[in-house]
């Protein structure tokens, strides 16, 4: 029988073009008629097996993930909640070369999550799931499958193939793959909370303090959403997070709470005790032990971190298992916490209640975190190299996307000579939102450009260029108004200097 995934690589091989570009970084594209081409001969072979299970969907995919981009591979799915890892369950087969090495699997969609647990406990969660699994499928495996649970978000059932398999071997094996992919989602429509929820509410709690750090758009809220707040694609519960953003003048009293005077229906003036975000969240994680609760932080270093936070500073030391270490003794907490019954309640943070931060690092005249404050924190960069809105164009400017620009500047900006650098003012892939983009070349508009230049440019000129104008801009550009009366012309590409010029227009055209 031929070799069907053979004959797909090495098209693949045939359609791929890898380009490097002046920063280095390696675009892979593909023949768009290339998928159509490969799905026809994979339909055509899955034919036998899809007789058995009509409803299987089978699509090439190309690239394997971010690391092996210069292969392709193929996805089984049934139903479009199961067509993704990060929202359900799929088999796959991936090869480094269909004559040497191939591998069979099925993957579960419990998604990037957890990708940054701690060792021992992702450890633990993967030893969780895979009790789970076998609770779902049975111990006993048939056709030299294994259970392979990598990690929360790795595969279930694996089986290499080496150079010697037969293809209508293969066809066994994936039929018996897909009988057991079945298995599982007619389990897991069954459950109560499908294999993903339960997997992440009830098997990995710890709590963390964390940092998320990076330039402007790098998508730092975006981040904290999809690793902290969504199950499968959905927001958890509202009850289970506050969501504050400091500023220069937010206090303790904000943060943690206060006591006010009230006045009682009788007309007696009383005093009562209101709890701040922090006091809240920690009210409702203690009365609930089951379930993560988070605290979202934004901009924590626009206000005075270390002065709103007060002696709770002292609970953010955590033990393995993400409880603080210490206690501290806080008479507004403890009111909150008692409905004003108790003043002198120990109070520390449990390990089902997580803090999670953003930190923009290039604010101006914001306050450096303490050194002693931040060591107790984990730190995420956030680099923001890709975005949804890369291959996009930029209205207004004809063929340049928002990808090409952002390479062009940001290359710019690292690479400047000099003392002072601007590394922190590069521009993150969601520096400008949707709005400011299309998927198709969108004819020279004047006002759709200025806006751009409204939002990009003169951040650019007076952010970026503030001691240098000759970084990104001409010469001769000398002040705003004479940026914005050149830019408003069909020739606006001249306001850049002959580097950012010449860049532009090849990656444009």
């Amino acid at each position: 029988m031929e070799n069907v995934f053979k004959k797909v690589y090495d098209s693949y091989k045939e359609n791929l073009s890898v380009v490097t570009n002046e920063i280095g970084k390696r675009d892979y594209k593909i023949n768009p008629n290339y998928k159509e081409m490969a799905n026809k001969d994979l339909n055509e072979w899955f034919e036998p097996i899809k007789k058995d299970y009509p409803d299987l969907n089978i699509e090439v995919k190309t690239g394997q993930g971010t690391a092996r981009k210069d292969s392709p591979w193929i996805q089984m799915y049934i139903g479009k909640e199961n067509s993704s890892g990060t929202r359900g369950f799929y088999c796959g087969i991936s090869f480094d070369k269909p004559d040497a090495y191939m591998c069979a699997w099925l993957g579960i969609g419990v998604g990037n999550k957890q990708r940054y647990v701690k060792t021992q406990e992702k450890t633990e969660a993967t030893k969780n799931y895979l009790s789970l699994s076998k609770s779902m499928i049975g111990e006993k495996l048939e056709r030299g499958f294994e259970y392979e649970p990598l990690n929360p978000n790795g595969m279930i059932l694996t089986k290499p193939f080496k150079e010697d398999f037969k293809m209508d071997e293969l066809t066994k094996d994936l039929k018996y793959l897909i009988g057991i992919y079945k298995i599982i989602l007619t389990n897991d429509k069954k459950r109560e909370n499908n294999v993903s929820n339960e997997f992440i509410n009830n098997e990995i709690i710890a709590g963390r303090n964390i940092i998320y750090k990076g330039y402007p758009g790098t998508g730092k809220s975006h981040t904290v959403e999809e690793n902290h707040l969504k199950i499968n694609d959905k927001f958890i519960e509202k009850n289970r997070y506050e969501r504050i953003t400091f500023y220069p003048e937010y206090s303790n009293a904000e943060f943690i709470g206060t006591i006010r005077p009230t006045i009682d229906n009788d007309g007696t003036p009383k005093y009562k005790p209101f709890a701040g975000p922090f006091t809240k969240i920690l009210k409702k994680a203690l009365e609930d032990k089951n379930h993560n609760y988070y605290l979202i932080i934004e901009e924590i270093n626009r206000g005075d971190a270390e002065s709103i936070f007060g002696d709770v500073f002292q609970l953010l030391d955590r033990d393995s298992n993400g409880a603080s270490v210490y206690s501290i003794s806080n008479p507004i907490i403890s009111l909150c916490l008692t409905n004003g019954k108790n003043e002198d309640m120990e109070i520390s943070i449990p390990r089902n209640l997580s803090i999670i931060a953003t930190m923009n690092i290039s604010d101006e005249n914001v306050k450096t975190l303490d050194t002693a404050f931040e060591r107790r924190w984990d730190t995420i960069w956030i680099s923001g190299k890709e975005g949804k809105f890369d291959d996009c164009y930029i209205k207004g400017l004809g063929e340049i996307t928002w990808g090409t620009f952002r390479e062009t500047i940001n290359y710019q900006v690292v690479h400047q000579e000099g003392i002072i650098k601007n590394e922190d003012k590069q521009l993150g892939p969601y520096f400008i939102n949707k709005n400011f983009v299309s998927d198709e070349i969108y004819n020279i508009n004047k006002d759709e450009r200025m806006k751009f230049c409204y939002k990009v440019i003169i951040y650019l000129y007076t952010k970026v260029c503030k001691y240098d104008k000759t970084l990104i801009f001409d010469e001769n550009i000398d002040s705003i108004d004479k940026l914005l009366e050149l830019f408003e012309k069909d020739d606006f590409i001249n306001v850049f200097n002959e580097t950012i010029k010449e860049k532009l227009n090849k990656r444009g055209n």
